[in-house]
């Protein structure tokens, strides 16, 4: 391949990432309102910490520290979403 066509692939790459992390951000907006209807704040410190384990488990070697970076990321992100609709501020998304 050549570079065009490496930059292509990871253009596709990056539309299926960010179609995933819409859903994903929607689906954490579920959680958000089940949480408040049920009285539970946003974070699960030992939810975060089995999702990071379990990642790091499922990942090729050699990628373990990038792929949990990764996901420490998307939960982060994840969860200043579910607070900001908590607060009832408009999603960034």
């Amino acid at each position: 391949m050549d570079l065009n066509e490496y930059r292509a692939a990871i253009d596709g790459v990056d539309r299926e990432l960010l179609a995933l992390f819409v859903r994903r951000l929607a689906l954490c907006a579920d959680v958000a309102v089940w949480k408040k209807e049920h009285g539970l704040g946003v974070r699960d410190e030992a939810r975060e910490k089995e999702k990071l384990a379990s990642v790091a488990a499922q990942c090729p070697a050699g990628y373990e520290a990038d792929a949990a970076a990764f996901f420490e990321r998307v939960i982060e992100l994840c969860r200043e979403s579910e607070e900001r609709l908590l607060r009832q501020e408009k999603p960034c998304v």
